[in-house]
């Protein structure tokens, strides 16, 4: 948007910068999710409803420490410990989620989409596949980006990927993995690799749960070739 436009629509002057970038993030992410069909109202409003809960599922993820993203360093007093998390009842998850979502901005004129949550992740190496590459487009950038930085950690380091000992029982599955969870290293997450070229992680991975597509699952591909 110009400055004209900008200073006339009452941003300042000079004006404050302005731009459609988060409205039409929120519009491509409800239209991958709808697999960009022309859907009666009964049905968008049920599939806006599913990537509303998603989304707030990321959000109390990533205060609770669970996450591959966090927030910035000035919204830190609003995350509370997984531990303490889960002892709290449902009345005060709800207030710690709402606390967040009623926190001040500290720059309204930033953007809202991108500046929210930051991945520190640092990684040696590549995968063959980038997150722009890989075609995937159920799952909001920022948090596709963070999940192949982190399967390009994890597949680096080796000793983070370990196959699952004997032989797989089941003639569908190719191999299965254990690989190491960032929630708890004592408890690694098993993935499984079907003939099919479907690559699956387990439950307890809240990843695997919301998108269908973890840093585990792209680490044990990769590993797979």
């Amino acid at each position: 948007m110009s400055a004209e436009i900008r200073s006339k629509c009452g941003l300042g002057y000079p004006p404050k910068p302005y731009t459609q970038n988060a409205n039409e993030c929120i519009n491509r992410v409800v239209k991958s999710n709808l697999n960009c069909q022309k859907q009666t109202i009964p049905e968008f409003i049920k599939a806006l409803k599913r990537t509303i809960l998603r989304q707030e599922t990321e959000i109390k993820l990533a205060l609770t420490g669970q996450s591959d993203f966090k927030p910035k360093s000035e919204y830190s007093y609003l995350e509370v410990t997984e531990d303490r998390y889960f002892r709290m009842d449902l009345k005060q998850k709800e207030h710690v989620f709402k606390k967040f979502q009623n926190a001040n901005l500290k720059s309204r004129h930033q953007e809202e989409d991108e500046g929210m949550f930051i991945d520190d992740t640092e990684h040696c190496g590549a995968l063959t596949v980038t997150a722009d590459g890989s075609g995937i487009t159920s799952v909001p950038f920022p948090i596709l980006k963070g999940l192949f930085e982190k399967a390009a950690t994890l597949y680096h380091s080796r000793s983070d990927i370990v196959s699952f000992p004997g032989k797989p029982r089941a003639s569908n599955i190719i191999s299965k993995y254990f690989i190491t969870s960032s929630t708890d290293a004592k408890k690694p997450h098993l993935v499984t690799i079907l003939y099919t070229g479907q690559v699956t992680c387990d439950s307890n991975c809240p990843r695997w749960e919301i998108y269908k597509v973890c840093s585990h699952s792209i680490a044990a591909a990769e590993h797979c070739n």
